[in-house]
């Protein structure tokens, strides 16, 4: 499930507006419908607070893809070295 449905779907079952959640999560109301459209994709730690301020029971596999994706870098970084294939 992508990340903007499974805001709306956390948002939309703890009853809450746009606004109420954006309030609660302590981010901009632009930022959270940015991210409930697909317009922007937050990181996994963002994903995850947004869930938890709506109250939303993220379940096991969410709880695990959210640790998982936490594990890789959200950018580029000329530190991370790339294995070199067929060579």
């Amino acid at each position: 499930m992508p990340p903007a449905e499974i805001i709306r779907d956390a948002r939309q079952r703890a009853g809450l507006s746009l606004l109420a959640l954006a309030e609660r999560a302590e981010i901009a109301p632009s930022a959270l419908e940015a991210y409930e459209s697909g317009a922007e994709t937050p990181d996994a730690e963002t994903l995850d607070w947004i869930v938890t301020c709506a109250d939303f029971d993220r379940g096991e596999e969410l709880a695990a893809l959210l640790d998982l994706a936490g594990q890789f870098p959200a950018r580029y970084s000329p530190t991370l070295e790339y294995p070199v294939f067929g060579r």
